[in-house]
């Protein structure tokens, strides 16, 4: 396996709205489903709907909820090996608010997520080893996330950092960080600068190597190692924005993976995005390599 996912595993509940309510207002939804998803589902979903294999590392309850999750990464032949059942805690829950504009709010719990240890890692220790490429989103604790950065370096594995969310993000993490992947919003509470390239500035001066910086309305920023690529790719009849910034780190991380090149993987991303923001949902929406392939050639 050359590929491995650490982070957030979850059921969402999406109600699609034509506005947010005001404090003590009632509105009625427009639509509501349950999907599958959490930022280390939909990144593991995007590497294996691209044609990469990928194991996923996480914490679920043992419930109906965790059940749900299993039959969809079992459905894509995700390797679930690495994933804990904690017995007495429930699955993350989180509630997806979209508004016309594709914006998604959330709320949710912070349960089995939240129970996945620095001595969880170390006991997958041998698993990540073995491992080209570690990505990690922060869905899970700060000491659960430097413990598989430091194994990760230790084992000379790649290493792939997605600070979302980005309350307990620590600029520590990125001297052990190769690629650094993460949006407008999460770019300016990490670094506390208000410009692309201050915070570029900040984030490589503390170890990053990569840096991508996302925005649904621009694009993207890359710093390739040598200088900042601007990608004016941003997606037309987006309906819902929820999936798009997993799939974008996913198919980014599996094309480079297999041998595509950087510049071109951040196109492939960028196309990958916008096909997933012009649909409802979360880990059942990501395009297909094909899809995507389809797309970039229109």
């Amino acid at each position: 396996m050359k590929i491995g996912v650490i982070g957030g595993l979850t059921m969402d509940l999406f109600y699609n709205v034509n506005k947010l309510p005001q404090k003590g207002q009632t509105i009625e939804v427009k639509n509501y489903f349950l999907s599958p998803g959490g930022k280390a589902l939909n990144i593991s979903t995007a590497i294996k709907r691209f044609g990469e294999d990928v194991s996923l590392i996480g914490s679920v309850g043992k419930d109906a909820l965790s059940e749900e999750i299993f039959e969809k990464l079992l459905s894509e032949k995700i390797n679930t090996e690495g994933l804990l059942i904690q017995e007495d805690i429930q699955t993350d829950l989180i509630t997806v608010i979209v508004t016309p504009d594709g914006i998604p709010s959330f709320i949710g719990t912070r349960a089995a997520n939240y129970y996945l240890t620095p001595q969880d890692i170390d006991r997958l220790e041998y698993r990540i080893s073995k491992l080209k490429t570690l990505i990690i989103t922060m869905e899970i604790p700060n000491a659960t996330v430097k413990r598989a950065l430091e194994i990760a370096r230790e084992y000379k594995v790649s290493t792939i950092l997605k600070p979302s969310p980005s309350d307990e993000f620590t600029s520590d993490l990125l001297r052990m960080t190769d690629y650094l992947i993460l949006n407008g919003h999460e770019a300016l509470v990490c670094s506390n600068k208000q410009t692309a390239p201050e915070q570029m500035k900040f984030f490589l001066k503390k170890g990053a190597k990569y840096v991508i910086i996302t925005n649904e309305q621009t694009g993207c920023d890359f710093w390739n190692g040598e200088k900042v690529i601007n990608t004016n790719l941003y997606p037309k009849n987006a309906v819902d924005f929820t999936a798009s910034e997993s799939t974008f780190c996913g198919v980014f991380i599996a094309a480079i993976s297999s041998g595509i090149a950087k510049e071109k993987a951040i196109l492939l991303a960028s196309h990958g995005a916008a096909l997933t923001a012009q649909r409802h949902g979360s880990g059942l929406i990501i395009p297909t390599k094909q899809e995507i392939e389809e797309f970039f050639e229109k």
